[in-house]
């Protein structure tokens, strides 16, 4: 102070301590990117792998699709073939009781 009574205010601020903090929080906000980031890419890597596989199941369905598309042709095929032979079976079931019912017509004259 001055003989002359005057005060004198020091009014600098130390702000080493609020430098220290920001540097502190820049490295933290750094850390919490990185981890995003990383999480991210993980994230990124095991949906491709889901989308891969369901792409795959997908693929795998329409070739089931197709199967069972094929099967029940071959199916309907098939039945009418069964019904053709049915059909004819009857037909030599007939045409041999008529025979034998005029075999047996012909033994009684």
């Amino acid at each position: 102070m001055a003989a002359d009574g005057s005060i004198v205010v020091d009014t600098r601020i130390d702000n080493s301590g609020a430098s220290r903090g920001a540097a502190q929080f820049q490295r933290q906000v750094a850390g919490l990117k990185n981890a995003v980031t990383s999480a991210g890419r993980s994230m990124a890597d095991s949906t491709g792998g889901y989308l891969q596989g369901l792409n795959k199941a997908s693929a795998a369905t329409r070739g089931l699709a197709k199967d069972q598309t094929a099967l029940t042709r071959g199916i309907a095929k098939t039945e009418a073939a069964i019904q053709r032979m049915e059909a004819r079976q009857e037909a030599m079931r007939r045409k041999h009781e008529i025979g034998r019912e005029a075999a047996v017509g012909k033994a009684m004259d």
